[in-house]
């Protein structure tokens, strides 16, 4: 008896791991892409603003945002994952305004995430 449960068992995952294996992939969930992929959609960016406390501090650095990309090349949402937090809020409202060309699966529009790495010089002649 206890045979007969454990091959039922092992039937019945197997037929659901099958059935999952599949199953196609939904055109509405978002697909994480690498940064040099985003990068080649880029149609229009933005420089942030270099923060003025950040350029009084002479404060160097990069910031890595994660963002949202819809169906139509918009970013729609941004998250900071890493970086000075003097520039975190210029990040965050520069990648918001970026344009991409649409991301295509198969032929047809999707939504992707992926992460941008911005990077903050302090220029040293802007102290002559």
């Amino acid at each position: 008896m206890r045979r007969a449960l454990a091959i039922l068992f092992c039937l019945t995952i197997w037929s659901v791991s099958l059935a999952s294996a599949s199953a196609p992939v939904s055109l509405t969930q978002r697909l994480r892409i690498a940064p040099d992929a985003a990068a080649r959609n880029l149609i229009h960016s933005v420089d942030p603003v270099y923060p003025p406390l950040a350029r009084e501090a002479k404060v160097s650095g990069v910031v890595v945002v994660e963002f949202e990309v819809d169906r139509s090349g918009q970013v729609v949402s941004t998250r900071v994952i890493t970086g000075h937090p003097l520039f975190k809020e210029a990040v965050r409202e520069a990648v918001a305004q970026y344009l991409y060309k649409p991301f295509l699966l198969n032929g047809e529009p999707v939504e992707v995430i992926s992460t941008v790495g911005v990077r903050f010089v302090f220029d040293l002649r802007e102290l002559h």
